[in-house]
């Protein structure tokens, strides 16, 4: 009987940060307190406090406890997107309603647009100014903190219903709205109130995402994700494909949701392919390896809504199966397993007592398979 076995190897820093793959995740799930394993949003404000939208409801996470899921009045508040403005204002939207919550009194305060329009799911953007605009696919509102009212201040250029609607993002920088209707991609000034056609995309948008002030990450249901120069108007196309475990087929992820961290790394969650990362040296989006049997491992079903940054630079990661948390800067194992042992002629087994050269390869013994070297960067 051959005993299964998993090397834990200290690495340097350095190292860890250009090459590390199989990273050291932190778990919470339903067994913690989460209404739901489905975390479809989390955000942490100013004071600290998380922020889990979940298909059961909004929750306040303080680091060690999760708060039962938030009510208005008699009613559940659903899952939401949360955000916080410059004057500490926390805004919370969802398809149905859109709130202010007073730290004060504890209480959400809801914010009707005018005209009591119907479709609300509206995102908060703050400009430069500390002008509070809100907008859906539908219309641009602008807040009037006099009132505590949303006013109409444009109407967005129709989309035929037969396409996608409503992939929009913001670059703070720049002071321009983004969304692409259908195939075309539109700018829009909100002080101005101009619309223009920036030009037409060959496919219609899954998703669209600001990165600083000059490029836009658009995804694609047909399988690609292109990166935008905002300036010069270059394109840059990526496929994300993948593999399920054992099968020869390749499927490709459509990009859901992005985040850099402390060190620049751009993150990247997919429906169906889990996490990646972008990868400035080769240019090419990375796939994080996944293994729901693994406790320190990625885990996800199917789908990945949510990436924040928090404060100390640990991420975040809302998926179909709790929430991945993990610091990229911190890690402090790499881990390697039989099943990524190469296995092209002999299947071969990890033995327990790996060396070190003073060049810094590692050398790894193992039965019927010899020696592994692997290099301090881990490449085998």
């Amino acid at each position: 009987m051959i005993t299964r076995f998993f090397i834990l190897l200290f690495t340097t820093f350095s190292c860890t940060i250009q090459a590390q793959q199989n990273y050291v995740f932190h778990h919470l799930t339903s067994k913690d307190g989460l209404g739901s394993e489905f975390v479809i949003s989390v955000f942490q404000d100013s004071k600290g406090f998380y922020w889990v939208g979940t298909t059961s409801g909004l929750q306040k996470f303080d680091g060690y406890t999760f708060s039962k899921p938030l009510t208005v009045g008699n009613d559940l508040l659903p899952s939401s997107t949360v955000t916080e403005t410059k004057d500490g204002t926390i805004w919370i939207s969802n398809y149905n309603s859109l709130f202010r919550y007073n730290r004060t009194n504890d209480r959400f305060i809801p914010v009707v647009p005018e005209g009591d329009k119907p479709k609300l799911f509206l995102r908060v953007i703050e400009d430069s100014a500390g002008n509070i605009w809100l907008l859906n696919d539908l219309f641009l509102y602008k807040y009037n903190s006099n009132s505590g009212s949303l006013i109409t201040w444009l109407k967005l250029p129709a989309f035929d219903a037969a396409m996608t609607s409503g992939a929009i993002t913001y670059t703070k920088n720049a002071n321009f709205i983004w969304i692409q209707n259908g195939k075309t991609l539109y700018k829009i000034s909100p002080l101005t109130k101009t619309v223009s056609k920036q030009e037409e995309m060959p496919h219609q948008a899954a998703n669209i995402w600001a990165d600083g002030s000059s490029y836009l990450w658009l995804s694609y249901w047909t399988q690609y994700l292109c990166k935008y120069n905002i300036y010069t108007g270059k394109r840059e196309w990526f496929t994300m494909p993948f593999q399920n475990k054992g099968s020869n087929t390749f499927h490709f992820a459509v990009a859901n949701c992005y985040a850099r961290d402390e060190n620049g790394k751009l993150w990247i969650g997919a429906m169906d392919g889990g996490l990646w990362y972008y990868d400035e040296l080769t240019n090419k989006i990375v796939q994080v390896k996944t293994d729901n049997l693994k406790p320190e491992s990625f885990h996800f079903n199917e789908n990945i809504y949510s990436i924040t940054i928090d404060r100390t630079g640990n991420i975040w990661v809302g998926s179909d199966r709790g929430i991945n948390i993990f610091n990229p800067s911190y890690q402090r194992f790499y881990t390697i397993s039989n099943t990524d042992l190469p296995t092209k002629e002999v299947p071969s087994f990890i033995n327990q007592k790996p060396f070190e050269t003073r060049t810094g390869d590692i050398l790894i013994s193992t039965q019927y398979g010899g020696w592994l070297q692997y290099d301090n960067d881990f490449h085998l």
